[in-house]
């Protein structure tokens, strides 16, 4: 603990020495800003949103029905109090019912250092991190829907330094996910460090070549609920027996890179998850890991920008001939669950499975994008869905997409 406090204190001083000078802004919306704004002496507010409704059918001898389903629905209010206070009120519809997906406030008061209070997404992951809306595919990948938390209920000290080089967040959290109460007085610590070495190399084809480091760590001793594991479509294809048990401790570590040159992007990312359970006298480490490769490339010449969606150089206009943009995407991926447990019957399902993703992306505008993706799933061995057993599951996804 007092190596943890000794570090910690380091790197703040190391920051504060660098960036004591700095000043942060607020800066006013444009004409070219998404979203709606109201803008005060001081005040300023913006209301945001989007919307996605999916089709989703199986191909070949595959698990699931085709449906039509309304994937995400959110609305936002965000915007600043007295220049210096940040704030976010986020609602999600998904599936008809209402909920609230982000609450906080955050002082940015110093350029190099915020904090956030409330519910928001915790600092773990490249894509956990990217918005729903400007994924690459209609789902993410299953390491990180399986591996990765998301939401949580905490505080945040996060910020950057070096020009911008480095990017770090770090927080303590319930552990518990969205909406959720505490359940025991332990908190998951999580953070995250991001590096851009080539950032202020304007001319360098690896200016937008970023590194990124995340980890957590929490102790539970709480009841072991993480059971079922899930493809996209909801299709569980791996559910551990023991229900019984108590988690210990649970420790994640990911790592993640992401290339932007030009029309193109690279992004890659690990993850691995370390349970210590226990059941009477006995104990289990369950490590489950997984990664994913993917690529993009804008066929119509647009450049890829970092956290942003897609602009056409030319929107559509049949009458003139102009069609927007249109995205090229491919994704490899491995996923790999532990099969042990501390009880006599055996896990049911396929603990290993491989997906490849491909698709393309259409944006008419920069409001608009239209997704359709070829998702294969090879199990490694036979999964039983409603009384029928598969050994692998092929979608035709269909996402429309709007934004505000």
């Amino acid at each position: 603990m007092k190596e943890k406090l000794i570090i910690s204190g380091v790197l703040y001083l190391i920051v504060f020495g660098t960036f004591a000078q700095q000043k942060d802004t607020v800066l006013l919306p444009s004409p070219f800003d998404e979203g709606y704004f109201f803008v005060g002496p001081d005040d300023l507010l913006k209301f945001k949103g989007y919307a996605q409704m999916d089709f989703y059918t199986p191909l070949s001898e595959s698990p699931g029905h085709s449906e039509f389903l309304i994937r995400r629905a959110r609305l936002a209010a965000t915007g600043y109090l007295q220049q210096n206070f940040r704030y976010m009120l986020y609602t999600r519809f998904d599936g008809g019912k209402v909920q609230l997906n982000e609450a906080f406030l955050e002082s940015r008061h110093l350029a190099f250092a915020h904090l956030r209070v409330g519910q928001f997404k915790v600092p773990f992951s490249l894509s956990n991190l990217t918005s729903s809306s400007q994924i690459n595919f209609v789902e993410r990948p299953l390491v990180v829907d399986n591996l990765s938390p998301a939401y949580d209920i905490g505080a945040m000290l996060f910020g950057q330094a070096f020009k911008e080089r480095i990017d770090y967040a770090m927080g303590i959290f319930n552990g518990e996910g969205r909406n959720m109460n505490e359940v025991n007085s332990h908190k998951d610590f999580i953070g995250r460090l991001v590096v851009a070495p080539f950032k202020t190399n304007f001319n360098s084809l690896f200016q937008q070549l970023y590194f990124g480091i995340s980890g957590s760590y929490g102790l539970k001793d709480q009841p072991y609920s993480t059971n079922n594991f899930e493809t996209g479509s909801g299709i569980v294809f791996f559910s551990r027996s023991d229900t019984t048990s108590i988690l210990n401790k649970r420790e994640r570590v990911g790592f993640d890179m992401e290339w932007i040159i030009g029309s193109a992007s690279f992004r890659a990312e690990y993850i691995q998850r370390t349970d210590n359970i226990s059941k009477d006298t006995k104990k289990a480490i369950l490590t489950d890991k997984g990664y994913y490769i993917d690529f993009t490339y804008l066929l119509s010449g647009e450049k890829q920008q970092r956290n942003s969606p897609v602009k056409p150089n030319r929107e559509l206009d049949p009458k003139k001939g102009y069609w927007g943009a249109f995205e090229l995407a491919f994704r490899y991926e491995v996923l790999e669950l532990s099969d042990q447990n501390l009880l006599a019957q055996p896990n049911e399902g396929a603990n290993r499975t491989r997906p490849l993703s491909g698709g393309i992306n259409w944006y008419p505008n920069d409001d608009v994008r239209i997704v359709l993706n070829y998702e294969r799933l090879k199990f490694s061995s036979l999964i039983n869905v409603e009384n029928n057993n598969y050994k692998q599951s092929n979608f035709l996804k269909f996402r429309f997409q709007y934004q505000f």
